[in-house]
């Protein structure tokens, strides 16, 4: 696994998975990142909680975070749900017998 910018972040190709999280599903950045991807033949996943959006319609896969208005600034609260789904799906994901053992092995030691 990589994220987009990292020195160390490989091209991606098809065979790759991009994961965008982008609340309105439109900014710039993002729609750029889900264009190259698309013309590399590589799985495009979408968090968003504007499922019209032009993202969302570009996806292969579309997860989407139900939200009201609110008054934090910025999408704070979009940015706070993703926060919680990621989490439980990472314990979801990482139920299994030897999960936790996995994980502890692959946890920084560099601090």
């Amino acid at each position: 696994m990589h994220v987009v910018g990292e020195v160390t972040a490989p091209a991606i190709r098809q065979g790759d998975t991009l994961v965008l999280v982008c609340g309105s599903g439109k900014t710039p950045v993002s729609t750029s990142f889900a264009t190259t991807a698309e013309a590399e033949g590589a799985t495009l996943v979408v968090v968003t909680h504007k499922p019209e959006s032009l993202l969302a319609r570009t996806s292969d896969l579309l997860l989407t975070v139900p939200m009201d208005a609110s008054v934090q600034f910025g999408g704070s609260v979009f940015e706070q749900a993703c926060l919680v789904m990621f989490d439980a799906l990472a314990l979801r994901l990482g139920s299994g017998p030897d999960a936790q053992a996995a994980m502890w092995r692959r946890h920084t030691n560099l601090q």
